[in-house]
């Protein structure tokens, strides 16, 4: 409980950074890192409650892959999209990381197996579910800031793909 609301705290802080420094004012705290030591850095507090919905993950690293933004907002974003992938995906189910260049971009996606876009949406209107939908525009606007973009995509057999896509820096 005290871990959900120390991030909570953080995207509050981070969403009123957000509101009162413009986009040029931010660019100028990026840094050049590796893209996949992020992914590490996402996934290890969700490891407990992956583990008590017996999720299996997968994940091949691929470094060196390096990227030009600002780190903690890099991983909020990633953070919002691996939170609704747990919290979409059955008990048993599995989540597919995976990070690629292409394009001159740097690609993070994640991919669940839960009901899809649509159907997650319903669910939320029907059963007053958690989700509010911030955290999917948190990200996208993060992508946005970073001159890159955000795409969902139901799958064909169900889940849901979403890929962050930045320059590659």
């Amino acid at each position: 409980m005290l871990e959900e609301a120390n991030r909570l705290t953080h995207v509050v802080e981070q969403l009123l950074m957000m509101g009162r420094l413009s986009d040029e004012q931010i660019r100028r705290t990026f840094s050049v890192f590796d893209a996949a030591d992020l992914i590490e850095e996402v996934r290890a507090p969700y490891e407990p409650l992956v583990h008590e919905k017996s999720i299996k993950t997968e994940y091949t690293p691929m470094p060196g892959l390096m990227v030009c933004g600002q780190r903690a907002l890099l991983g909020q974003a990633l953070t919002n999209l691996y939170d609704n992938a747990i919290r979409h995906s059955p008990i048993g189910g599995s989540i597919e990381w995976s990070i690629h260049a292409a394009a001159a971009e740097v690609m993070w996606t994640i991919r669940d197996h839960g009901p899809g876009l649509a159907t997650q949406a319903a669910d939320v209107r029907k059963n007053h579910d958690t989700g509010t939908g911030l955290g999917l525009k948190i990200a996208e606007q993060i992508a946005i800031l970073h001159r890159g973009h955000l795409v969902l995509q139901s799958q064909p057999d169900g889940g849901t793909r979403a890929s962050l896509r930045i320059p590659q820096g």
